[in-house]
């Protein structure tokens, strides 16, 4: 993996930046991007060569994590420092994905599902085969990852839930909100990573 730090804690991208070679930097950046997409619902066709599935699991980054958490907050406290065209798309498709080891419902299996209301009757659903997966509401992964039924305080059933894997984004010793000042960049400013770790830094 790109990722993949070396006794000296540097990864590949790491590299790349310490030799001003910024080209190679692009190019494994592009190559993360390819397989976030190719593991995603909205993959286009033909995104990897000869149209090759991808699970997540397989992708670059899932193999890094959690052990190079830290290390790649790192990098992109780097990163933000240069204007390279595909860093907003890292930002957030790359490096922005599903929560590990969280378990969705399978097609029709019988989840209890606590009554918002008394009123309500039966509490057992038979869960269909849908496209999109069904997380389950007493899921010990979901707590504080989504809001609660203020009724009862069970999570809410998300459609969807995504999470960025940036470990210590906030920690002043990263320093990506001083990468974020500095950088100046307007493309970065308008990510979805930007937004959330502004949001939660003056929150």
């Amino acid at each position: 993996s790109p990722l993949t730090c070396d006794t000296q804690g540097r990864n590949a991208i790491d590299v790349a930046l310490q030799y001003h070679e910024f080209g190679v930097a692009e190019v494994l950046l592009h190559a993360l991007i390819r397989q976030a997409r190719a593991a995603s619902d909205t993959e286009a066709p033909g995104e990897l060569p000869g149209n090759i599935s991808m699970t997540w699991e397989q992708t670059a980054m899932s193999r890094a994590l959690p052990a190079e958490h830290l290390a790649l907050t790192r990098t992109v406290a780097h990163l933000l420092r240069y204007h390279m065209a595909p860093l907003p798309d890292f930002l957030d498709i790359a490096c922005c994905g599903p929560p590990r080891n969280l378990q969705p419902t399978t097609p029709n299996e019988l989840v209890v599902f606590p009554p918002v209301r008394a009123a309500m009757g039966d509490d057992q659903r038979n869960i269909r085969a849908f496209r999109a997966p069904v997380y389950k509401p007493n899921a010990r992964e979901l707590k504080g990852l989504v809001p609660v039924f203020e009724e009862c305080g069970i999570p809410e059933r998300p459609a969807e839930v995504r999470v960025c894997y940036l470990r210590g984004v906030l920690d002043p010793d990263i320093g990506i909100i001083a990468a974020l000042k500095q950088g100046g960049q307007h493309e970065i400013m308008q990510t979805k990573f930007a937004g959330v770790v502004l949001q939660y830094k003056w929150q």
